[in-house]
């Protein structure tokens, strides 16, 4: 019966390989004719493309994804459940050892304990003790490598397989098969605990003996002899990679082809022949292996042989399962179990089939599909069989299977379980190595579908927030890394550094086809340049690429990405880009510009690398910008125009101080008039000379055009006005004299005149630097602002500023009335006279004039007042101890701003007015202003009149109304008492803001009241109840100060004193004195 079996099996098998091999023969034939020959096409093309970027294989598997699926098969209680190896001492044929007394036995000890061992089995003695010994033997060698290795001789070997090989009769059928599966595991464990195994032994013919075995009905015989099975292919197979890899049989296994070894992997040819030193397995044995993964109604078997056979692949380079026929048994298992170590197992022997054959890929993406791999993603499934089926999806876009991406747009789920799992993973806190190999991976896959759909990785970017995910995974490992008090594990080490390495492939990719997406587009572009009428296929091809170009302004958008894909390359394509598309006309051509523009947006808001990138940026971007102010698109011109602005003030404001000295005449040329090496220190990859005659380059062009922008609309004329400010600001009289040689001086000046100057700061200020660059004695731009009615336009300012609360005007309109009147009374800054032709004083002085209106004159002295705050009040009047004078009783203040009207009506309460109406203003504030910006107004505005009052005595009446004299009260006072506050600061020592006012009011007074004394008169008579000025000169003159206005302040104070009644006059030593 014995015979008849292996007759029959071995006719059986011999037809299974034929069939087998006419198979894969019809298989590859039609795969040569067909498909792979356009596959091979395809291939060679896309190789071609991408022949330049680092080849990304070596990082779609990590070394530890080898040793993830690496587990013993014996004694594996994720397999089975451990067996019972109880045995009974009494019942053995010999006298039991135990494990430290084997191992310490001697080599002639050894040998007489094989003889005895091996005599009590082979003898005629009782099947118990026989199962016994083997028991106890099995007990022995477990997690014992010497015990193993000494039972795992030849002598033992061969006793072990007469005792499983045996046929026992059908009477004593069930006592014999428990005696021969205590053999057949005791086989298994040998195989799995030895560590020095002869290769004799495969002589014995061990491998087939034990393969037959996988046929036997008996459960736990089946389980034991896989399990042996797959330790001894193992075992081998291992051995044979060892051994090809010193050179004997490397090249005789690389000899085939990819075709000829699928067919023989799947059965009918041995793996090695008889020059590896004896390690052979025959097809037949293997294919023992194979045929227990489709073991339906037992689950444990197919589970070693998964297992066995992912050992094998995972260890070794041999082809022995790798074929079609065990991706699709396992398959089946992983679909239809329900044990998680199982399906781990299947996900883990799936990836490592599909990754060692492109013909292993296709048919898993061809006949399985990717629904397993993104149920498996969307499931808290374990982190081993993410892994292993990302790694399957890696290689199938590695290998740019023609039907890949096809797949992927109408499996919308793969696409968004992935992604999921990408943010899931980023999210979390976990410091896993599993996880942080599963964002690797998937960045790899993100990597592989950039390079084999754009449009696929920009439906990554815009649906799933890839950009956001990227910067935690950028975080996340900076965070780890920089954590060096932590422990971390040798595995966590090699992980954080693989996710670095797959970071940088994806940078290096997105680089790649940001620059490779532009140079396409702008190819095409210039090919259409100039055409008014394109045709189906240009607009095809062009719509085809601007579907994709969005893909840039992600790259662009990510901060991760950003400052590696911008390069001085990518800004070239970007300038070549806004130049060839204005002269291309096609539907959407305006809004193709305005993302264009909005990427080159993204790149000026980032200082670095403006800073890095100033070559190409002001030799290429700027130009091409400052084309676009003249646009047919608003928002284009808009954009433009910002983008213009933020590079060249951040470019402006890198280059030294030193270097900013304007050139002694304006020239556009004086790029190239410049010396190579100005300076000693660059700025970015630049001379700061040369950067400085770049940039000023680029604002005469912009002031060419400066025209249209200021009749474009109002954002865009407000861009314009405050790009040239901010530049006034930097380099003053440079940016003044390029503006004149532009002769944008009447046109800021019609554009004051045009009554929008209420609109913006900046046209003041620019007015304002303009008037302050005049010169004697032509005094020619101050003549020009006056003939535009600056005056008027610049009164009617400061009355609606006061009224609307818009203070930020007061300075640069107090500047402008005080270089007016410098000009007008032919006077410097510093006091000295200054000549300047008759005609020109003629106009200026009659623009001058105006100021000397009655409402001009109350904007002035209302100005004087801007920060200062209100007194509090109480109900006995009596000093607050604050610092702050209380002014006596005063008419109502007509004409004045709500703030001064408060402090006039506390001044005026009187000492017995009731509690209850008592009101107290001590924290209102009366400006908006800071308080440096408030003293400088302070100060001009008291300037100004100081001038004003000497230039035109007309205007001299006109301060003695009952609302001016309670204002200059007020603005000597308030200035007297900030100096006191500060210490008494003296004019020439601290230039103190306040002490200007002061001295300016005191000169003012003196000037219009030293030789009249109607005007002394009426002077006193208003000190009766607001006796606030009376002490102010008193103070002043009893201050700290400089000796003339001290001398002022008291002669007038002695004059207004005498004309004042007896009854009103108090000393200025009484109790309520300033304080």
């Amino acid at each position: 019966d014995a015979e008849a079996d292996a007759e029959a099996d071995a006719e059986a098998d011999a037809e299974d390989d034929a069939e087998a091999d006419t198979e894969a023969d019809t298989e590859a034939d039609t795969d040569a004719d067909g498909k792979h020959q356009n596959d091979s096409k395809n291939d060679s093309k896309a190789d071609r493309k991408h022949a330049h970027l680092p080849d990304l294989k070596m990082l779609l598997v990590h070394p530890y994804d080898k040793k993830a699926g690496l587990d013993p098969l014996v004694d594996n209680p994720q397999i089975q459940r451990l067996p019972n190896r109880k045995y009974s001492s009494k019942a053995l044929p010999f006298a039991p050892l135990t494990r430290k007394q084997v191992s310490a036995l001697t080599v002639r000890q050894q040998d007489d304990l094989l003889a005895r061992v091996t005599k009590c089995l082979d003898g005629k003695i009782p099947i118990t003790q026989k199962t016994h010994a083997l028991a106890y033997l099995t007990w022995l060698c477990t997690n014992e490598a010497k015990v193993a290795n000494l039972l795992s001789r030849p002598v033992m070997v061969q006793c072990l397989l007469r005792l499983i090989n045996s046929r026992p009769s059908s009477s004593v059928r069930s006592t014999s098969n428990n005696l021969r599966c205590h053999g057949v595991e005791l086989i298994g464990s040998l195989m799995r605990y030895a560590t020095e195994i002869d290769k004799s032994i495969l002589t014995t013919g061990i491998v087939d003996i034990v393969g037959d075995m996988t046929r036997e009905n008996d459960k736990r015989m089946k389980r034991g002899a896989v399990s042996a099975l797959g330790e001894m292919l193992f075992f081998i197979g291992t051995q044979q990679e060892q051994f090809s890899c010193k050179g004997k049989v490397k090249g005789k296994a690389k000899s085939k082809s990819k075709s000829k070894r699928l067919m023989s992997s799947r059965g009918g040819s041995s793996a090695t022949g008889s020059d590896n030193g004896g390690w052979s397995v025959k097809a037949s044995s293997l294919k023992r292996m194979s045929r227990c993964l489709r073991s339906e109604s037992e689950q444990t078997v197919a589970h070693y042989a998964v297992q066995g056979i992912l050992n094998i692949c995972s260890q070794s380079e041999l082809d022995w399962f790798i074929n079609v026929q065990v991706l699709a048994d396992t398959f089946h298992i992983y679909n239809k179990t329900s044990s998680k170590h199982l399906r781990q197992a299947c996900a883990l022997l799936m990836a490592t089939v599909a990754s060692r054959s492109k013909e292993m890929v296709a048919y898993f993406i061809d006949n399985i599909g990717l629904t397993p791999i993104s149920d498996a993603l969307n499931e808290a499934s374990p982190k081993k069989v993410h892994g292993a089926l990302i790694t399957i999806l890696n290689f199938a876009l590695y290998h740019r299977l023609p039907r890949i991406q096809t797949i992927i747009r109408s499996h919308n789920r793969i696409l968004s379980s992935l992604m999921r799992l990408f943010e899931k993973l980023t999210n979390s806190r976990s410091t896993n190595s599993l996880s942080i190999l599963n964002l690797a991976k998937i960045l790899c896959a993100l990597t592989l579908l950039t390079d084999t759909s754009p449009r696929l990785a920009l439906d990554c970017f815009r649906n799933y927030k890839l950009s956001t995910s990227l910067e935690r995974v950028v975080t996340r490992l900076s965070l780890l890394n920089a954590n060096k008090t932590t422990k971390r594990s040798e595995k966590l080490t090699n992980s954080l550094a693989w996710l670095g390495r797959c970071l940088v492939a994806f940078k290096n990719r997105c680089k790649y086809h940001a620059i490779n997406l532009g140079e396409d587009v702008l190819k095409l572009a210039r090919s259409l340049n100039g055409r008014k009428n394109l045709g189906l296929d240009d607009k095809k091809g062009f719509k085809h690429r601007m579907h994709t170009f969005p893909l840039l302004v992600e790259f662009v958008n990510t901060t991760t990405l950003r400052d590696h894909v911008v390069d001085g390359r990518f800004v070239g394509v970007m300038s070549s880009l806004i130049e060839a598309s204005q002269n291309i006309h096609f539907q959407g051509g305006e809004m193709f510009l305005e993302s264009v523009v909005s990427i080159v947006e993204v790149i000026s808001q980032s200082a670095r690398l403006i800073l890095q990138l100033q070559s190409p940026i002001l030799n290429k971007l700027l130009p091409a910008l400052v084309s676009l102010l003249v646009s047919r698109s608003s928002n284009t011109r808009f954009l433009s125009l910002k983008i213009v602005s933020d590079i060249l003030l951040q470019v402006f404001k890198s280059v030294p101080s030193s270097s900013l000295s304007p050139p002694s005449s304006h020239n556009p040329r004086a790029i190239k008039q410049l010396p190579a090496s100005s300076s000693s220190k660059s700025i970015g990859d630049m001379e700061p000379m040369r950067v400085r005659a770049l940039v000023l380059k680029i604002i005469d062009q912009v002031l060419e055009k400066f025209d249209a922008i200021l009749k474009d609309q109002d954002t865009i004329t407000q861009r314009g006005l405050k790009l040239l400010n901010s530049l006034v600001d930097l380099d003053g009289p440079a940016l003044v004299q390029r503006i004149k040689d532009h002769d944008l001086t009447h046109l800021l000046l019609e554009y004051f005149e045009a009554k929008k100057s209420n609109k913006s700061l900046h046209i003041m200020k620019l007015i304002t630097s303009v008037a302050a660059s005049a010169r004697p004695p032509s005094m020619d731009t101050l003549v020009l602002c006056c003939k535009h009615s600056l005056v008027k336009g610049s009164l009617t300012l400061v009355q609606k500023a006061l009224k609307s609360g818009k203070e930020w005007f007061y300075l640069p309109v107090l500047d402008i009335f005080y270089t007016l009147l410098l000009a007008a009374g032919s006077m410097s800054e510093d006091g000295k006279p200054v000549e300047i032709t008759s005609k020109s004083k003629r106009v200026i002085q009659d623009q001058a004039s105006l100021l000397t209106d009655a409402q001009a004159i109350d904007a002035l002295m209302e100005l004087t007042l801007v920060g200062v705050r209100p007194p509090k009040t109480n109900s006995n009047s009596k000093p607050s101890g604050t610092g702050i004078v209380h002014i006596g009783g005063v008419p109502s203040g007509i004409g004045l701003r709500p703030t001064s009207r408060a402090m006039l009506a506390s001044g005026t309460a009187s000492a017995d007015r009731k509690a209850d109406t008592a009101s107290d203003l001590s924290n209102t504030t009366t400006t908006t202003l800071n308080p440096n910006t408030s003293a400088n107004v302070r100060r001009l505005a008291s300037q100004v009149i100081g001038i004003l009052v000497e230039i035109f005595p007309s205007s001299h009446p006109k301060f003695f109304s009952t609302a001016n004299l309670t204002r200059l009260g007020l603005a000597l006072t308030s200035s007297t008492r900030n100096l006191t506050i500060k210490g008494g600061l003296r004019l020439v020592a601290g230039g103190d803001p306040d002490a200007h006012v002061q001295t300016s009011i005191v000169c003012a007074a003196w000037i219009m009241m030293a030789n009249d004394s109607k005007r002394v008169q009426q002077v006193a008579n208003f000190a009766v109840k607001c006796p606030q000025i009376l002490r102010g000169l008193q103070e002043v003159g009893s201050a700290k100060v400089s000796s003339q206005v001290q001398k002022y302040a008291s002669a007038l104070a002695q004059m207004i004193g005498r004309k004042t009644p007896v009854h009103t006059r108090r000393l200025s030593n009484r109790r309520d004195r300033f304080h």
